[in-house]
């Protein structure tokens, strides 16, 4: 099962913040909440906006009955890293990518 939640303000047209999410198998934690792509934007302060995201994984979670969340943060943004690890989060690891350059080439594959 993969969604998304999407937040706008009351009153609002457009959303302000975002995230994906994902129930995955872990083999040391079991089920867990995997978010990814978590957007927040507010320029005065996202912090209340991360608060209210935060807390909808957690339920989310809940409701999924997984025994964690996991979430990717791309490209290393602070903000949200520090409202993770505010919220309980901690960093377990590290992400990596690398694009193989024949795989563009070539397009995408064939089905299995």
């Amino acid at each position: 099962m993969e969604a998304a939640i999407a937040a706008r303000r009351r009153g609002g047209r457009y959303p302000v913040g975002l995230f994906c999410y994902r129930r995955d198998n872990d083999v040391e934690h079991g089920a867990v909440l995997t978010a990814d792509h978590v957007i927040a934007i507010d320029i005065l302060d996202p912090h209340p906006l991360l608060q209210a995201l935060l807390q909808e994984m957690d339920s989310i979670a809940a409701e999924l009955r997984c025994s964690a969340v996991r979430s990717h943060v791309h490209h290393g943004a602070s903000d949200i890293t520090n409202s993770l690890i505010a919220a309980g989060h901690r960093i377990e690891g590290a992400m990596t990518f690398k694009p193989l350059l024949h795989s563009l080439r070539q397009g995408p594959a064939a089905p299995r």
